[in-house]
């Protein structure tokens, strides 16, 4: 150990502690990848919404839709998150989101015409989806309230589809 001013000596390990706790680091508390998480944390319920969207106009239209037409559309929803981590590591996090968002967004309406057989049906349901996004944005850029936003948004949707 090493002697101090009283005499008093100072274990070595002690010393190391006290030279190794010394730094500055600078906090980033919401970066890409934190936000990617938390995107991905909602991926269940987003994926639940447009499935259950889409299982709606099935049953509402009287449409029949294939399975596999489903895998399709769920394939799409992955894209998303597929698409979003590394475009946010190029370029400023709601950009990527945008981007990613809108692709998926897009192809999905675009497939929702042919399946749901017209506009106005695609319309509607590529609106639906638009706007998930866009509320599960603004539940991500809120860093202290997320949690509360995310199960104030389950209620009402849920709300929603019991009232339907």
């Amino acid at each position: 150990g090493a002697a101090t001013a009283e005499a008093t000596a100072i274990p070595d390990s002690y010393r190391n502690v006290r030279l190794n706790s010394f730094g500055v680091s600078f906090a980033e508390p919401n970066d890409v990848y934190l936000q990617t998480e938390r995107t991905m944390k909602y991926a269940l319920l987003l994926i639940l919404v447009s499935f259950g969207t889409f299982f709606l106009f099935e049953v509402i239209k009287s449409s029949r839709i294939h399975p596999i037409q489903y895998l399709l559309v769920g394939c799409a929803l992955f894209v998303f998150y597929v698409l979003l981590l590394p475009l946010a590591e190029q370029i400023v996090f709601w950009k990527a989101y945008a981007i990613a968002a809108s692709a998926c967004v897009g192809l999905i309406g675009w497939y929702t015409y042919y399946v749901l057989g017209g506009v106005k049906r695609a319309a509607i349901f590529t609106v639906t989806l638009a706007g998930l996004y866009a509320a599960f944005f603004g539940i991500l850029t809120t860093e202290d309230m997320n949690l509360l936003l995310g199960a104030v948004f389950c209620f009402v949707l849920l709300a929603c589809v019991m009232i339907m």
